[in-house]
């Protein structure tokens, strides 16, 4: 990444916008970053810390959860493992906490422990906790469910916080916004020469878009 950043440089490039960053742990990206004005799109880097357009989740997890409350849906289990938790500062988890002191009628489900982040250690959780439907980000957990006996994947339903597809119930991010957002920001930041690691990162948040879909 160094040498990708010097020869950044010597092309005369001075802005960059990173985009979220999927395959490392704890993804990381070093060079010379006081050559550079950088805005980071989504929030997957764990270093730098660098002004960043995001996903807001607080109040459209709470409205995802209210949805679900009312097609009927009383034990809502959560399915993320622990990268995704760490990247979402666990915000779905809280926010169907407060969901439940909301809703009397809604029962706790703990959600899938990361450490059974596989097809046994999901079957045994849907088996032990019953949940009727379950909350997801990749489509892993949803390729365990449909492997699951008929039995316990019986009623079942999915909501996703990261919708793809028109049938998938769930949140769907303004990308475009989001990525128009970010270029204007990064614009913003070459022409007034900010440049390096910020000290305090300026974040812009857009709300997701509630997909009804079929999958809930």
């Amino acid at each position: 990444m160094r040498d990708l950043g010097r020869r950044l440089w010597l092309r005369g490039i001075c802005g960059i916008l990173v985009g979220p960053v999927t395959l490392a742990a704890e993804a990381r990206i070093e060079m010379d970053w006081e050559k550079f004005s950088a805005v980071e799109c989504g929030t997957t880097l764990h270093y730098p810390r660098l002004h960043r357009v995001e996903r807001l989740f607080v109040e459209d997890c709470r409205e995802l959860f209210e949805y679900l409350g009312g097609k009927g849906r009383r034990r809502i289990g959560i399915a993320l493992d622990a990268r995704r938790r760490f990247m979402m500062r666990d915000i779905p988890e809280a926010t169907l906490l407060l969901h439940l002191r909301r809703d009397p009628a809604s029962e706790y489900v703990p959600p899938l422990p990361t450490d059974a982040w596989n097809r046994a250690g999901f079957l045994a959780w849907l088996k032990k906790e019953k949940p009727d439907c379950i909350v997801v980000y990749e489509s892993t957990p949803v390729r365990w469910l449909k492997s699951a006996p008929a039995s316990l994947r019986a009623g079942v339903g999915v909501a996703y916080l990261s919708a793809s597809k028109p049938q998938e119930t769930g949140l769907v991010a303004d990308v475009a916004t989001m990525i128009r957002e970010s270029i204007g920001m990064l614009h913003w930041m070459i022409q007034t020469g900010e440049r390096g690691i910020p000290g305090r990162c300026r974040s812009h948040g857009f709300r997701n878009l509630l997909q009804k879909g079929k999958t809930a």
